[in-house]
């Protein structure tokens, strides 16, 4: 038998990530966003597998505790959806705008 198949001991660090997130922006219902997310294992390889999803509907008076993303130490600061649907907004605007002038700077009229 392969040895693929047999359990194994493997040494290092495990830890669950998000590596997407799908904001279903539907124009007669409340926005809402997906977070995929996958379990790592680093060791001597490293491996990633899919685990699960959480959903969180938009809702503009929630609050959103902070948290630095390179240590997971929440910072003592909230954002509030609506905030944060105004920062995705605008993120998709500065990306949408720069998309355009660049098509507009490669189609000369």
């Amino acid at each position: 038998m392969s040895a693929l198949y047999q359990p194994t001991d493997v040494a290092g660090q495990e830890y669950t990530r998000c590596y997407q997130v799908v904001i279903d922006n539907h124009r007669l219902r409340a926005p809402v966003a997906t977070f995929f997310e996958e379990r790592v294992l680093v060791g001597s390889t490293s491996r990633a597998q899919a685990v699960g999803q959480v959903e969180m509907p938009y809702d503009p008076a929630s609050q959103i505790a902070l948290v630095d993303p390179t240590t997971g130490e929440p910072t003592g600061q909230t954002i509030s959806g609506a905030q944060l649907y105004a920062m995705v907004y605008s993120a998709y605007m500065h990306a949408a705008v720069a998309r355009d002038a660049a098509g507009a700077e490669e189609d000369p009229a």
